[in-house]
């Protein structure tokens, strides 16, 4: 597949288009191994025992063109086992903007 080609990945506020366009969150978890402290590797039962912590994994990629976003959605429909994941496909309107100001008053 050629994502980069189809598919922009946001990788930040700047990359998401104002116009109206499709986007598609791809959802997983990813795990990375932090390793014990010596005490525990030392003395069992004793200090901080390694283990595996869990992050949510977010990929947003948007397109303004609809045959870039069936033939994105074709490919991570064809995944298989491990490379399989859940996403939501969206139809998106508009960009939102926020505004704020700061009031100081005595």
């Amino acid at each position: 597949m050629r994502d980069r080609e189809l598919m922009k990945r946001v990788k930040g506020p700047n990359d998401v288009p104002n116009e109206p366009h499709f986007a598609v969150i791809v959802y997983g978890v990813r795990s990375i191994y932090i390793p014990g402290d010596e005490r525990s590797r030392t003395n069992p039962g004793h200090g901080y025992p390694g283990g595996h912590e869990h992050f949510d994994d977010l990929e947003h990629w948007v397109t303004t063109e609809r045959s870039y976003l069936e033939e994105f959605v074709t490919e991570l429909e064809s995944r298989t086992g491990a490379d399989k994941k859940s996403y939501v496909v969206m139809e998106v309107a508009k960009k939102g903007s926020v505004s704020r100001s700061t009031k100081v008053q005595f």
